[in-house]
């Protein structure tokens, strides 16, 4: 492919230093008796157009539009986006909450808030979006069927959940006293913190269906809309209820944006992708009789999500049994400075979490270019985390700074420490990515018992050694550990040439 940087191979006479009689050619340039023209002095010199600075300018942009029009590199960006919005509006909304309620409510409409995402975490929230993006994109005909399914079965497994913990919270015995009742013993409460469990469920699957069906454009929209409702909200319910103004103004945007995004979903853009996509169903995916050749079993789903909850719970378990260890062995102190470098850590962890799950999706769609993809993600997560992590490395005081100084003197080691990690942990993503196109979960989850495992013991005993800096030492050592073991099962798996059975898991 031709260079489009490189200046024209024929010069014209305004722009080239030198001039050639209409007789000469490139060879006979260097033949006896050739001769070339003088050159005017004078006359201007012009810079090809391909090198002018407005053009080099404008490369960036040039290259970004390309990438949009790449369904892969679309899905991933959209979604960095949406991250990326999301944190803003988020801290904007927590900015005013802070200044509207009481601390004492702040701390109660956050304590309900984590417990409602706790609960629909334990439910499968994340499990189930996981395998919808996974299997929609190549469910054909069948994809209404696959996302309602997945609706059913997400919103009853909240309810579930919800269900277990009410009741818990009204047995009073020795162990369930200890349970907080985070909104009190009001059944009609419970009722709501129930609902609003199922709701953020499905508030969750909706965003895993765009995705999977290559339209993640729409998700920034989606959730930038309930970020400004959830706010002005927020606002509004600050002068009518100071108990619960919080927690109804997270949650019922939430519920409200659902019946005009899946409206759009079911009405527009699954239709379109059925008609669109022009694939065929996923060897094992139901094409018309349930149960026959070539159709996707329940059991093989059923197989997927469950090994993919058990790494999901296992991720979650890491990022929140660290702070605890640290508050247990070092002190309220030194778990803050953690926290505001952990916070800067996992921004970047998501750049590289979601283009891998636009690399599953796409991986999903068609076996056969996934090295190429692979390459293109591997590419872009180095172009944005790569200079993201050098600016963390050199300047680590100044950005904690913001926190305060105490956290830019005693969290810059830390922050240094996690910022190199990530490179270690995007090639962890990556497999993770990758695995789940071929179905493997049963190999996330066990890797990730190798890292909740190294990561906490080595944590522990380091901290003691080398305080918070310890912390930091035991995560870095933990992921290069396991991304040098992963590396080789990442290129084996870019060597394959034929999908997987569908069986597989």
């Amino acid at each position: 492919m031709a260079n489009r940087w490189a200046a024209p191979t024929s010069p014209s006479p305004e722009g080239s230093p030198i001039s050639l009689s209409p007789e000469a050619t490139p060879g006979s340039l260097f033949s006896e008796g050739a001769t070339l023209s003088p050159v005017d002095a004078s006359a201007p010199v012009r810079t090809p157009p391909g090198r002018s600075p407005a053009n080099l300018a404008l490369a960036p942009l040039r290259r970004l539009r390309e990438d949009w029009r790449d369904p892969l590199l679309r899905n991933g960006y959209a979604l960095i986006i949406n991250v990326g919005a999301t944190s803003v509006l988020g801290l904007l909304y927590w900015i005013l909450a802070a200044r509207l309620y009481s601390p004492a409510e702040v701390g109660v409409g956050n304590a309900a808030i984590s417990l409602m995402q706790l609960l629909a975490g334990i439910g499968g929230q994340l499990t189930f979006a996981a395998a919808l993006a996974r299997f929609i994109p190549r469910a054909g005909g069948e994809s209404k069927r696959l996302a309602f399914f997945s609706y059913l079965l997400a919103g009853t497994a909240g309810a579930l959940v919800s269900l277990v913990y009410i009741a818990l919270i009204h047995i009073h015995t020795a162990f369930t006293d200890r349970i907080p009742a985070v909104l009190g013993h009001s059944w009609l409460l419970a009722a709501a913190l129930g609902a609003s469990v199922t709701v953020w469920c499905l508030f969750a699957l909706q965003d895993a269906v765009l995705t999977g069906i290559r339209q993640a454009v729409w998700i920034p929209v989606e959730n930038g809309l309930y970020g400004v409702v959830k706010i002005a909200m927020l606002v509004g319910l600050a002068h009518v209820t100071q108990r619960y103004g919080i927690f109804t103004s997270f949650t019922l945007p939430a519920f409200i944006a659902l019946f005009p995004t899946n409206y759009f979903i079911f009405r527009r853009l699954l239709p379109r992708h059925m008609s669109a996509t022009g694939v065929e169903p996923e060897p094992g995916f139901p094409t018309g009789t349930r149960g026959g050749r070539g159709s996707l079993s329940v059991r093989s789903i059923r197989r997927f999500m469950g090994g993919d909850y058990l790494g999901t719970v296992l991720f979650m378990a890491t990022g929140t049994l660290l702070p605890v260890l640290i508050l247990a062995r070092l002190g309220k102190a030194e778990a803050g400075y953690f926290a505001s470098a952990y916070l800067i850590i996992y921004a970047l962890d998501l750049v590289t979490v979601n283009l891998g799950v636009a690399l599953m999706v796409e991986g999903a769609l068609d076996r056969s270019l996934l090295r190429h993809h692979a390459g293109t993600v591997v590419r872009r997560v180095l172009a944005i985390i790569g200079p993201a992590v050098a600016v963390l490395v050199l300047f680590a005081p100044r950005v904690l700074g913001v926190f305060g100084h105490a956290y830019a003197v005693h969290g810059s080691g830390l922050l240094r420490l996690l910022a190199v990690a990530v490179l270690a942990k995007a090639v962890t993503s990556l497999y993770i990515a990758l695995s789940r196109v071929e179905r493997r979960v049963g190999q996330i989850a066990f890797w990730q018992v190798v890292l909740l495992v190294s990561i906490t013991g080595l944590s522990w005993w380091l901290m003691g050694r080398f305080g918070i800096d310890g912390v930091g030492l035991g995560y870095l050592a933990s992921q290069v550990v396991v991304a040098l073991c992963l590396l080789p099962s990442i290129l084996k798996i870019l060597r394959r040439k034929e999908p997987v059975a569908a069986g597989a898991a």
